[in-house]
């Protein structure tokens, strides 16, 4: 018997993996199509948002002239920029409408800002700036929702005219000033991480609300906490 007929030949390797691959990524991308299909995108912001992040975590990323040698930290490497007040307003619509707080607020849309006014029987207790669990809640899903934008917030408390006189807020502006400073805590918790301006006018803008209504109706208007989302960005603050 010759030499050749004594070896064996040695197993060939098996391509079945490359079929189980094939059907994974298959299953992976109608996944994202799927995701795709059910959101509402703005084409030339997701172009933005890629090339900044092209730009900045690209393997030719070079130093800012004059910060040679500075480690890349995350603000640098991406900072989100103001978007479209009136793209903004379609999507917190469709999103905030769900949650049964939030779907209480109306947004108002005006020449170079957005209010979210928030009923403050929603919010807090009679006489209390502490937010209920399902304010937080609701105000943690809002700032989710924000988190993505550059545009600068103000939050703004706002009480009707009748008085309030307790050791913790001896007046309406104290009331008002610390209910927005306890919904600006909580947007920032949700980690919102540009400037926010926490601002109370106590009854200063009832003359605001509609006296079409009647007195009841408007003593409810005014008791709000006003989420005031700007055309501009949040990193450069002017007040």
């Amino acid at each position: 018997m010759s030499q050749d007929q004594n070896t064996a030949e040695p197993p060939k390797a098996s391509n079945a993996w490359m079929v189980i691959f094939a059907d994974l990524t298959a299953l992976l991308l109608t996944f994202f199509v799927l995701l795709f299909s059910m959101s509402s995108i703005n084409v030339a912001q997701w172009e933005e948002v890629i090339t900044a992040l092209s730009n900045k975590l690209g393997p030719n990323f070079s130093a800012d002239k004059g910060q040679e040698g500075a480690a890349l930290s995350i603000d640098s490497a991406f900072v989100p920029k103001a978007v479209d007040l009136d793209y903004l307003n379609n999507i917190l619509t469709s999103k905030l409408s769900s949650d049964p707080v939030l779907g209480r607020a109306e947004i108002s849309r005006l020449e170079d800002r957005m209010i979210i006014s928030l009923p403050s029987d929603a919010l807090f207790r009679p006489s209390s700036a502490h937010l209920t669990e399902q304010a937080l809640s609701a105000v943690g899903l809002l700032g989710d929702a924000l988190l993505v934008i550059g545009n600068r917030i103000d939050v703004a408390g706002h009480t009707d005219p009748r008085p309030i006189s307790t050791w913790e807020y001896p007046s309406n502006w104290e009331l008002s000033l610390a209910r927005a400073v306890s919904v600006a805590s909580s947007l920032r918790q949700a980690g919102y991480t540009a400037p926010v301006a926490a601002i109370g006018y106590g009854d200063s803008r009832y003359g605001e609300v509609s006296p079409d209504l009647d007195e009841d109706q408007r003593l409810l208007k005014a008791r709000r906490v006003d989420v005031i989302i700007r055309e501009g960005s949040g990193r450069s603050y002017d007040p």
